[in-house]
């Protein structure tokens, strides 16, 4: 069975056009695939990027339109971490400065750090992000507020 028939790639009209991301509307192949009017002529744009791209090109373009993709996990996981610093700091009732050995419960421990500069604060770095936990009167818009502490990620907060 080749990748072409193991491949089910939505097309605009089933996903709608601001869903799809710019690099594959902006490229002729692609586009060709994404806005084929039928099974057969969508089959054979994408015989035509195969070979011209590679069976890679398809691989990316189903990561890419799968509205189950990892794109949306990443975000289900960034909201899981932050759920479970909120949890963490809700349970322990403990002071900003007594969480680092709890939120190393969480993180490891080489990514935990408590800065006092230009006020005091936990940065932890998680999944090439740095997610954030200040008192909420230093934050303008946290993902999640917990008693008297804000938690986001740097440059949301």
């Amino acid at each position: 069975m080749d990748i072409i028939d193991k491949i089910n790639i939505m097309t605009i009209d089933e996903m709608g056009m601001n869903d799809i991301p710019s690099e594959f509307m902006n490229d002729p192949l692609y586009r060709k695939v994404l806005t084929a009017k039928s099974a057969a002529a969508q089959k054979k744009a994408m015989e035509t990027l195969k070979a011209i791209r590679g069976p890679g090109a398809l691989n990316a373009l189903k990561f890419a339109m799968n509205p189950k993709s990892n794109r949306k996990k990443n975000v289900d996981e960034s909201t899981d971490k932050i759920k479970q610093v909120a949890d963490l700091i809700k349970s322990s009732g403990k002071d900003l400065m007594s969480m680092r050995t709890p939120l190393e419960s969480i993180f490891k421990k080489k990514d935990v750090d408590f800065v006092l500069s230009p006020m005091a604060h936990f940065r932890i770095k998680e999944g090439g992000k740095t997610l954030i936990i200040v008192n909420k009167k230093y934050a303008d818009d946290a993902e999640e507020i917990v008693g008297q502490y804000a938690i986001g990620y740097e440059g949301k907060i």
